[in-house]
């Protein structure tokens, strides 16, 4: 499960509450699931792209980010900071901000209108 923030960081647990992952909100660019996993792609201190892979379902994830509003699930098997979006257009795909290049995350029917919704609220606050 995902801890509550301490500190400003957001505290990743595994479902025997040990400690697997914490970082800062604001540097986490997705969560992916991978079976019974979840990888995390966030920035370094350094600004370099890394990942963490987690034994932990995206379900548990997505449940305990409610409390991040930057954070949205846009396909079974993303969820997203908005924050890194490249701009607001959605279409089968979100393009995000890795310092100079781009990823594209897909995007599905089912979560592609509360995605639309959500940009312009987290644009107002970055």
């Amino acid at each position: 499960m995902v801890g509550k923030s301490f500190d400003q960081e957001l505290v990743v647990i595994n479902a025997r509450g040990k400690h697997q992952f914490k970082a800062y909100p604001e540097k986490i660019i997705y969560f992916k699931s991978e079976d019974n996993y979840v990888k995390i792609v966030y920035l370094d201190k350094n600004k370099c792209l890394k990942s963490d892979l987690i034994r932990l379902t995206l379900v548990s994830v997505e449940n305990q980010l409610k409390s991040y509003s930057q954070f949205t699930r846009i396909h079974r098997s993303y969820i997203v900071n908005l924050k890194f979006l490249k701009n607001n257009a959605v279409r089968d795909f979100v393009e995000v901000v890795v310092g100079s290049d781009f990823l594209q995350l897909p995007v599905s029917r089912k979560y592609k209108k509360a995605l639309v919704e959500m940009i312009p609220k987290v644009n107002s606050h970055k």
